[in-house]
């Protein structure tokens, strides 16, 4: 009995240990598995806010491809844009290339034909130069053309140191035949006189300038077209053709005598400017002080109605001072009065029945209008001071234009009353 309560009791210590063994295995594996637990929550911690950061970050890259594609679709567009600009702009380089190729053979065909009409032009200028060469006359033919000098003519070109002749060719040509001295009265050098005159006046060939049929050398003679109609009262010239051509020094040719005298008419009553030959000799004259001066004071002395207020205090001659006489000359023909034109003039613009009886009343009916314009462009012309005075050539306000677009209304008024 004894022995069999010991085993019982062995045995219960036994399960009793073993329970506690087991007891203590289970709550070291609880607390095993409890730490466990612990640190699987703290990694599911961990990784909960690991997944939000990184959907947070995954919205802000969606954000960033979105925003990337719209650059994207952006940048495809230009693409496309910039591919339609280089279609456009290689259609227009073709384009331009092509029309500088025509220009270029256009270019070359003007060239071609420029040169062509300079050659013409050369051609025709030697040929005319050839034909147009002037004659030396010899003293017998001219003393037989002017009955011996004895059939003077009365010219405004006329000086006390030149004499001009009426006169007939053996072929019935009709000449006016001018003696040319210096201003001391002297002989002029033929050398000189072919240099400075003859060989000049050969050049300046226009229409309403006195031509040069020829020289006679023995006598100092210059030998012109016969103008039988005798000076003009109604001014027409060849002051600007003078005026674009220059002399050996560069310099303008300045006529320095422009008045209606020195303005003859041919048979058809075409004007022709003479005092060229006296204008080229006296302006070419070398510089020599006082003397020289003196010689342009001795041609233009005669003209002093039509000289230039500057050339008067200073002695010097421009394209102005034609400009001024030629003022003169216009105020002349319209008041038809030789002395004191400028001033009728003057006291006549402000009242229109004060012109009309300024007006000339042998010249026939005045359309006072466009009398009045041609007053006012000689006033200009005679302005006291020469920088207020019009040029010849200028666009729409110089002498030349103002007169053509008179001429234009004359014209006008003219075809309206024959209509």
């Amino acid at each position: 009995m004894g022995e069999l309560r010991l085993k019982h009791k062995n045995e219960l210590d036994k399960v009793r240990a073993d329970h506690r063994e087991k007891k203590t295995m289970q709550a070291s594996r609880t607390k095993h598995l409890e730490d466990e637990v612990k640190v699987l929550k703290c990694k599911s911690m961990a990784m909960g806010e690991s997944l939000a950061i990184a959907e947070r970050r995954n919205g802000e890259l969606e954000s960033e491809r979105a925003e990337l594609a719209e650059e994207i679709q952006r940048l495809h567009g230009e693409v496309r844009n910039l591919k339609v600009q280089k279609a456009a702009l290689e259609e227009r380089l073709e384009e331009s290339t092509i029309k500088l190729q025509e220009l270029e053979l256009k270019r070359m065909a003007l060239i071609k034909d420029f040169s062509e009409r300079i050659n013409q032009m050369q051609q025709r200028l030697e040929n005319e130069v050839a034909a147009r060469t002037t004659r030396v006359y010899s003293l017998t033919e001219l003393k037989e053309a002017t009955n011996d000098f004895n059939m003077n003519v009365e010219s405004g070109d006329v000086h006390h140191y030149d004499s001009v002749y009426s006169g007939k060719l053996h072929d019935g040509t009709p000449i006016m035949v001018k003696k040319v001295r210096d201003t001391n009265m002297q002989r002029i050098a033929n050398a000189e006189l072919k240099d400075k005159v003859v060989d000049r006046l050969s050049i300046l060939q226009h229409p309403n300038l006195l031509r040069l049929l020829g020289v006679c050398y023995e006598e100092n003679c210059l030998v012109y077209e016969d103008m039988a109609t005798g000076s003009l009262k109604q001014w027409i010239s060849a002051v600007s053709f003078l005026h674009s051509n220059q002399l050996d020094n560069g310099s303008p040719i300045i006529h320095g005598a422009i008045k209606p005298a020195n303005v003859l008419l041919d048979h058809n009553f075409v004007a022709k400017l003479c005092g060229v030959d006296r204008a080229l000799l006296v302006s070419q004259q070398p510089y020599r002080g006082q003397a020289s001066e003196d010689s342009f004071r001795a041609f233009l002395g005669s003209n002093s109605p039509y000289m230039a207020p500057e050339y008067l205090r200073s002695g010097v001659c421009s394209e102005k001072t034609d400009i001024y006489a030629l003022g003169v000359t216009l105020l002349e023909v319209l008041t038809g009065n030789f002395w004191n034109a400028l001033g009728i003039i003057e006291d006549a613009m402000e009242d229109g029945a004060v012109l009309e009886n300024a007006l000339d009343p042998n010249a026939g009916c005045w359309d006072v209008a466009l009398a009045r314009e041609v007053a006012g462009l000689g006033l200009r012309c005679t302005s006291l001071d020469k920088r207020n005075r019009p040029d010849m050539m200028t666009i729409d306000i110089g002498i030349v234009s103002t007169l053509n677009r008179i001429a234009g209304k004359v014209e006008l008024a003219t075809a309206a009353e024959g209509g």
